[in-house]
């Protein structure tokens, strides 16, 4: 059964329900499937509970997320943002 699919430019396509959607970066608003040029890593827990999340973002979706949590996370939130990322940058 196919199902269709929003990417970030508005175009719908269509995607097989039990395979992988197709993506590029891992922004999860919407399918994009640009080449990912940057990543933002994140930990979170300490101890046993400990664990790191990466995104590789395109350019585009890299700029958004950080300006998301500078913008409207950092404001309500106690912790300073060295906080929230631990590395940030173009992927080597």
């Amino acid at each position: 059964m196919n199902t269709r699919v929003k990417q970030d430019d508005g175009v719908f396509i269509e995607s097989e329900s039990d395979a992988d959607r197709p993506r590029g970066c891992s922004w999860d608003e919407t399918v994009c499937t640009a080449a990912p040029t940057h990543r933002i890593m994140t930990s979170h827990g300490a101890g046993d509970d400990a664990h790191v999340h990466a995104d590789t973002l395109c350019g585009r979706h890299y700029a958004l997320s950080l300006v998301r949590l500078a913008q409207v996370h950092a404001p309500g939130c106690a912790n300073p943002l060295s906080q929230h990322v631990d590395v940030y940058g173009p992927v080597e």
